[in-house]
């Protein structure tokens, strides 16, 4: 299906950060043309580091990583659009039709899910703080 470029929403970049804050998950989605209310944590990584989480939907890749910050680790998502051009060469692309954005927004979901499984998995159990 081809839609016309004013139909498409267009990112530069997506990123999903979930971590622990005061207790509770919170979750923020930035674009690099919209301001968040949420302070982003540092994502810088060291080179050569690897997605601690890989998967796809459609054409949608998803890499989760694990980060650092001064409240300790949490973990972020990054979306890219994968696809072939006319020279059947694969491309990495950041804008999403509305066929895509249902992909993207799975996606999203399953992320943030696996983020959250994660945060549950390394919560303190409320017998082991006495």
């Amino acid at each position: 299906m081809n839609v016309p470029s004013h139909l498409q929403i267009r990112f530069k970049r997506i990123s999903l950060a979930l971590h622990t804050n005061h207790g509770g998950a919170h979750a923020a989605v930035n674009s690099s043309r919209s301001k968040s209310a949420t302070p982003r944590q540092s994502t810088v990584r060291p080179a050569g580091s690897k997605p601690v989480d890989k998967f796809i939907d459609g054409p949608v890749h998803v890499s989760i990583w694990q980060n650092n910050g001064s409240k300790g680790a949490f973990r972020t998502a990054s979306f890219e659009l994968r696809y072939k051009n006319d020279q059947e060469q694969w491309q990495t692309g950041r804008s999403y039709s509305a066929s895509n954005l249902k992909h993207l927004e799975s996606a999203a979901r399953e992320a943030r899910s696996r983020i959250e499984a994660w945060q549950q998995a390394i919560a303190p159990t409320p017998h082991a703080l006495t």
